[in-house]
């Protein structure tokens, strides 16, 4: 194996970072001794600039390329960091689907919809049920002023693939990288 580039950086099994690589967990370093380290990466990743420069935070995220790939809409630049661990959906983000409303000429059991009840202003003229089963209409029957109401809590849920912990280092010692 050849020897690594300055700023290189590679997966690393062990819980600790070998002599002349570091933990890529966002630490700040001091220029005075990480000088030519500090001239691959500069700021891109924190620091004053001035005495300190950190290092790229990869504990929890994934690295990718930069730039934009080929039918993709997002450019990526250099130290930037996107994504989120939870989403919450909005009604434009479901798709579309449809809702099952039931009608009956049974009584009403209920005015306040729920599973199993039949539920309309009691003694109305249209009265609907929910989760009873599907029934053929006969007749005319205006549903304009009926509707289905919204369901969810709107609650945010997971928004990761399934993962593994490693730990990425980055080699704070190593053959400087020639720019071209």
């Amino acid at each position: 194996m050849s020897d690594p580039y300055l700023g290189e950086i590679t997966i690393f099994v062990g819980n600790y970072a070998p002599i002349n690589w570091a933990l890529c967990n966002g630490q700040m370093l001091k220029i005075s001794e990480y000088e030519a380290l500090f001239s691959v990466i500069g700021t891109t990743y924190g620091g004053d600039g001035v005495k300190t420069f950190g290092l790229p935070d990869l504990r929890g995220r994934l690295p990718i390329g930069t730039g934009k790939g080929v039918s993709l809409n997002t450019n990526y630049t250099l130290g930037q960091a996107v994504g989120t661990n939870t989403v919450t959906l909005t009604p434009a983000q479901m798709p579309s689907h449809t809702h099952v409303m039931s009608v009956s000429s049974q009584a009403a059991t209920s005015d306040t919809p729920g599973p199993n009840l039949t539920f309309a202003d009691v003694g109305a003229a249209a009265l609907f049920y929910v989760n009873t089963g599907y029934a053929t209409a006969s007749g005319t029957t205006d549903f304009s002023a009926a509707s289905v109401s919204d369901q969810g809590g709107g609650g945010s849920h997971e928004n990761r693939m399934p993962t593994t912990g490693i730990n990425f280092i980055i080699c704070t010692s190593g053959l400087y990288p020639n720019f071209q």
